[in-house]
């Protein structure tokens, strides 16, 4: 298996999850007000909630991006 393959992939996986993940949070925050395990008196930080939600995506586009070059699609 060509090395491009797995990073392409490894990538591809750490991005979605990442972006999945964070977006699962802000919309719970949204109905709620609290992000998950939040403490009670911690303030949110959803700058950096939406910067992982954009990184996420990032690296989804990197990934299949690579996983084109390689010829998988």
């Amino acid at each position: 298996m060509p090395w491009n393959l797995v990073v392409g992939e490894l990538v591809l996986g750490i991005g979605a999850a990442l972006a999945i993940g964070t977006g699962a949070a802000l919309v719970r925050y949204w109905r709620t007000g609290r992000f998950p395990a939040q403490e009670q008196d911690a303030a949110p930080s959803l700058l950096t909630a939406w910067a992982k939600v954009g990184l996420g995506l990032v690296l989804v586009i990197w990934g299949v991006a690579t996983l084109d070059r390689a010829g998988l699609f």
